[in-house]
């Protein structure tokens, strides 16, 4: 299984030192945790980085989709998560988590 992520470069910029390897950890857990589902109900978790960012020019349909994933995986995976994996997934499903 391989998982494809998408840096942005002004948050790579921004992103603590050695933060982006635990990102990648956490990612990797989340995809190992959702096995074949991690394609096709969370797609496009598959894809976000900028959990740490306030996704306010994001298209408001695909961030409430975002949320959507995240609040699924969360409740289906937490206990299979490290708690990176889960302190992201809680950034992305936003403040009703």
């Amino acid at each position: 299984m391989s998982v494809t992520l998408w840096i942005d470069t002004e948050r790579e910029e921004t992103i603590e030192l050695g933060g982006t390897l635990v990102v990648y950890k956490a990612f990797a857990d989340m995809a190992r945790a959702a096995g074949k589902r991690w394609k096709t109900d969370f797609a496009d978790l598959s894809g976000v980085l900028s959990q740490c960012e306030d996704q306010t020019d994001a298209d408001p349909e695909w961030l409430a989709d975002v949320r959507r994933q995240a609040k699924l995986l969360l409740g289906h995976y937490e206990h299979h998560l490290s708690a990176d994996a889960q302190g992201i997934l809680q950034q992305l499903a936003g403040e009703d988590a």
